[in-house]
């Protein structure tokens, strides 16, 4: 009886392995100080319309159940993001079935407990929101589950609320973060609802994955329920697996471009001033600010060696990073 039971147990995780084909990691950055400046949408005829965070955390769990109507196999994690802060909210297989789950009780039990990191982290003060932790806990998961599962396609979902200037901070981290993915064969789709961040485009672009930004509603009628229209929008364009979605035409909107960014402005350049540590790019070897050329890195605080600053007077350096 036992040797029948161990078959049965393993014939049950051969039959698992086989299913599983497709993970969704899913980031949501419920960053509070940006969400109570509100996130404004352009629609036709420019017409602004902002967004509620109850609003998008309805189209976000709306996107999620026509998820889990896709395949019982698959499975989904999902990771809320702030300013301070990052956590596994769920991770499991989608199938209700196998958590013992109905629909109501996963996505209750999943939206208190999003709720409540809010409002666990609701007195941050940082505006930027920690997505390099976020995207590594993201792919260490990942790792995790390799190793349990075989032939298994993971893909990042990430829904982005920042500002153009964000990140910058961590561009080092998020472009390691771009290449170990594209290494692993993981592609980060990223959804920037609030401006157009040209490192997160970067990132669509290293890993092969497709990056939009609210202009996709500048070509949609105002006047609909903007919940609505936000959850068709992100049905359309992220619910459909990898392989079926170059039976689309249009995927990809971005041109897929690699152009160096640099750190100081966050714009694409085609010369670049590179710091031979970090490799932080820079579009001009002195500070627009202060007119005054460099003298050390803004990021890692690495001094310059002495052949870029030969022949330079005292008063010409900036010595505002030192």
């Amino acid at each position: 009886m036992e040797k029948n039971e161990e078959t049965t147990k393993k014939d049950d995780i051969i039959k698992d392995e086989e299913l599983v084909k497709n993970h969704l990691i899913l980031i949501i950055d419920v960053n509070l100080l940006i969400w109570c400046e509100g996130v404004q949408i352009k629609f036709e005829n420019n017409i602004m319309r902002s967004l509620k965070l109850h609003e998008f955390l309805k189209s976000v769990f709306q996107f999620i159940r026509f998820y889990c109507v896709m395949c019982n196999s698959e499975r989904i994690c999902i990771i809320s993001t702030c300013s301070n802060n990052c956590k596994i909210i769920y991770e499991n297989y989608i199938s209700f079935a196998k958590n013992n789950l109905t629909e109501n009780d996963f996505c209750s039990d999943t939206y208190d407990k999003l709720v409540n990191f809010i409002n666990e982290n609701k007195k941050e003060k940082m505006s930027e929101s920690s997505l390099s932790s976020a995207l590594t806990i993201a792919l260490c998961y990942n790792n995790r589950i390799r190793n349990l599962y075989e032939n298994i396609n993971t893909r990042l979902f990430l829904l982005d609320i920042s500002k153009s200037h964000y990140y910058t901070n961590q561009y080092t981290q998020l472009m390691n973060i771009a290449y170990n993915a594209k290494r692993n064969n993981i592609i980060i789709d990223v959804f920037s609802l609030n401006y157009k961040t040209q490192i997160l485009e970067q990132i669509c672009n290293i890993t092969n994955g497709l990056y939009l930004d609210n202009t996709i509603f500048q070509s949609i009628n105002p006047y609909g329920n903007i919940q609505d229209i936000l959850t068709q929008t992100i049905i359309f364009w992220y619910l459909p697996s990898v392989n079926t979605r170059k039976y689309f035409s249009n995927t990809y909107l971005n041109e897929d471009t690699n152009i160096a960014v640099c750190t100081c402005h966050n714009k694409q350049i085609d010369i670049a001033y590179i710091c031979s540590c970090c490799l932080a790019i820079y579009c001009s070897e002195k500070n627009l600010q202060t007119n005054k050329d460099r003298l050390s890195c803004a990021i890692c605080k690495t001094r310059f060696t002495k052949s870029l600053l030969r022949n330079k007077h005292v008063s010409d350096l900036d010595f505002s990073f030192m």
